[in-house]
């Protein structure tokens, strides 16, 4: 359903879309071309990091959520 044309661009909610630089489990690839079609996507990678970002080293962890913070204040949420 993701892939029909309007779906994405249908969507304006805020979005970030977190992907792991060096993931072994899933492609990023169409994660990108997916959030491109998104009015309000805005892509973050973190480098180095494998797939589950939230069990990545502290400083990776760290740029994660001031990324989730900063879309939250953002948003005035």
């Amino acid at each position: 359903a993701l892939h029909r044309p309007g779906v994405a661009e249908a969507i304006s909610t805020p979005l970030s879309v977190l992907l792991a630089g060096d993931d072994r489990v899933v492609v990023n690839a169409p994660a990108r071309r997916f959030a491109a079609r998104l009015a309000r996507a805005r892509v973050i990678e973190v480098p180095g990091a494998r797939h589950e970002l939230l069990l990545e080293q502290p400083a990776a962890r760290a740029g994660l959520w001031a990324e989730v913070d900063a879309r939250f204040t953002a948003h005035g949420v």
